[in-house]
Parts: C-alpha cells; sequence; structure tokens
C-alpha cells in the first residue's frame, strides 16, 4: 500500500510541476522575446528578478494549494509591490495577460483535472492504510482477548 501511496505522490508532484510550467512558459517566452526593452539597465533586471520570484512563488502557493485568497490589505499591498518592480513590463500588460490567460487555460483544460484526481487517488489510499491498521490492530486485541498471546 505504501508504494502505490509514493507512486500516487510523485505523479502529483509531476502533474503540479507541469501546471507551474504552462503557467509560466508563455509569460517567460514573451519575456525573452522582449528581453532588450525590458532589461535596459541593471536596476530594471533587479526589480525584474525580484518581481518575477514573487510571481513565481505565489503561483506555486496557489498551484500546490498552500494558500487560499489573502485578505484585502496583503493583496493591495502585494499588487503595489509588483506593480512597483515590475513597471518597464506594463507597457505590454495585453500581451502578457493575454499569455497568462493562455496558460491558466492549459492549465485548467489540460494538469488541473489530472491533479485533483490523483489528489483525491492519495487521499483514499491514506484512508484505507488507516482503516487497514485499525482492522489489524481490532484482529490482535480480539485474538489475544480469545486465543492468547499471538
Amino acid at each position: 500500500m505504501k508504494e502505490k501511496s509514493l507512486k500516487l505522490w510523485r505523479q502529483y508532484i509531476l502533474w503540479g510541476l507541469a501546471s507551474f510550467a504552462s503557467l509560466v512558459a508563455p509569460l517567460t517566452a514573451v519575456l525573452i522575446v522582449n528581453r532588450e526593452r525590458y532589461f535596459t539597465t541593471v536596476q530594471a533586471g533587479v526589480k525584474l528578478g525580484i518581481g518575477g520570484l514573487l510571481c513565481v512563488a505565489f503561483l506555486a502557493l496557489l498551484i500546490f494549494g498552500k494558500m487560499k485568497a489573502p485578505g484585502s490589505i496583503f493583496l493591495f499591498a502585494f499588487v503595489f509591490l509588483l506593480a512597483f518592480l515590475m513597471e518597464p513590463i506594463f507597457k505590454d500588460i495585453k500581451l502578457l495577460s493575454g499569455v497568462a490567460l493562455a496558460g491558466k487555460a492549459v492549465d485548467w483544460i489540460f494538469f488541473a483535472p489530472r491533479l485533483r484526481r490523483v489528489r483525491e487517488k492519495i487521499r483514499m489510499h491514506e484512508q484505507a492504510d488507516v482503516t487497514a491498521d485499525a482492522t489489524v490492530k481490532a484482529m490482535e486485541d480480539v485474538l489475544k482477548k480469545y486465543v492468547g498471546r499471538v
């Protein structure tokens, strides 16, 4: 049983990484194509790098379900910080939001259902393991009581 759970966890992690890649890849492609415009100075590159890392961390937390929708003050603070750090790329916001939408659509169609199914299988296997362990313990107790030492 434990081997099956480990296999399911591997599947979950791989589908999660694929989901993450489907969200990040289109944006990365646009950034690479337009890098001369976005990374004109070292300061702009550093600001975009920090903003990009914040976005990547935010997306990873959302994908793996470790973060729920934040409170309004944190949301506004996060948006302000990203707007400040990523100011050079806001000129192309239509293009960037379009490719982000395309990436999310790919994730929603191909990866999110698989992640949900694997997560449910993991829960079912964990519950089956708990039930099996409880059944074995109950059987041992009954055998000890009526037959003697097992």
